[in-house]
């Protein structure tokens, strides 16, 4: 058992090294740099400013926090991935797990296998988009208050 669970963690630390380094850093760079100018151009940070915080003080404090809203979307997406992206992954390096179940499911049309599957892929999409609803509640007054 602890040579399985092992696997799994390993399959999905390379999956999530592997997409988040390569590709998904950059968009989630550009979004979060989008995010912040269009914040830093918010009224209340103009107000913010006129109170006589230092511009660290300011962008940290103020401005970080109200633009980290699509960047928590962003990641916890990404790491809802994890589950699909262990089927590529075990399918390559042929490691045992819920990829390979998958696909051993698949190519013997064990229809029971595969629906319980999908139904864990799915629940584990909606877990994080819960756990992306809290922390974006956490970090945004604006969401928290509605």
């Amino acid at each position: 058992m602890r040579g399985r669970i092992q696997t799994i963690v390993m399959t999905a630390a390379f999956v999530v090294g592997l997409a988040s380094a390569a590709a998904a850093q950059d968009d989630t760079m550009e979004v979060l740099r989008g995010s912040m100018i269009e914040t830093l151009s918010q009224p209340f940070i103009v107000s913010v400013r006129a109170r006589g915080l230092t511009e660290p003080r300011v962008v940290l404090r103020h401005a970080l926090r109200n633009a980290l809203g699509p960047l928590i979307a962003i990641v916890t997406v990404d790491a809802a991935l994890l589950v699909s992206g262990a089927v590529v992954t075990e399918s390559v390096f042929a490691w045992p797990g819920l990829g390979s179940l998958f696909t051993e499911a698949l190519a013997r049309r064990d229809y029971t296998v595969l629906m319980a599957l999908l139904m864990l892929s799915a629940s584990a999409v909606v877990a994080f988009n819960i756990v992306a609803d809290i922390a974006h509640a956490l970090v945004d007054p604006r969401v928290a208050a509605s």
